[in-house]
């Protein structure tokens, strides 16, 4: 059985790229859809920031990790297949913690789920560094800001959930 190479087209063709940023942001968008109702009213974790922050983060990590999958279906070869379907299913996971803590208000289902999106994305990241290693320095800001959201997420649950 051949395996079929992605991104053998033409190199000048901006289609995969806007199409990466439009899926990247699409999913990142039904997120942001859930909102963050309620969260005013509780207490923030230490070393909490400002929700407004996470809409011009977000924004440009969106950007990053689209490049990184675009980069990866332009040259990634082979195994830039696994790599890609892993960034496809963790935008996924990404997508509904948002609707699990805020609409749900599932904090410590949540924090699991963050915990799953965190090991998603380093299998991602795996897969890309395989690929192409400017990628995966590409997903890194993405790791580390994610492990801080999960942080956040755990510190909600603690200080507004359990019995004082």
């Amino acid at each position: 059985m051949r395996v079929r190479s992605i991104g053998t087209g033409n190199k000048r063709d901006s289609r995969p790229f806007f199409f990466f940023q439009a899926m990247t942001y699409g999913f990142a968008l039904f997120g942001a859809l859930a909102g963050t109702g309620g969260l005013s009213a509780m207490s923030p974790p230490p070393l909490a920031v400002s929700r407004m922050m996470f809409y011009p983060v977000g924004l440009v990590l969106c950007f990053l990790t689209a490049a990184a999958a675009y980069f990866i279906w332009t040259g990634g070869g082979q195994g830039g297949v696994p790599a890609l379907r892993l960034y496809i299913l963790q935008l996924m996971v990404m997508c509904l913690w948002p609707w699990l803590f805020f609409r749900l208000h599932w904090q410590l289902f949540a924090f699991f789920w963050g915990l799953l999106l965190l090991g998603l994305i380093s299998l991602t990241m795996a897969g890309f560094r395989l690929c192409r290693p400017v990628c995966y320095w590409l997903m890194l800001p993405y790791l580390l800001w994610t492990l801080y959201t999960v942080y956040l997420n755990l510190g909600y649950y603690l200080l507004n959930s359990l019995p004082t």
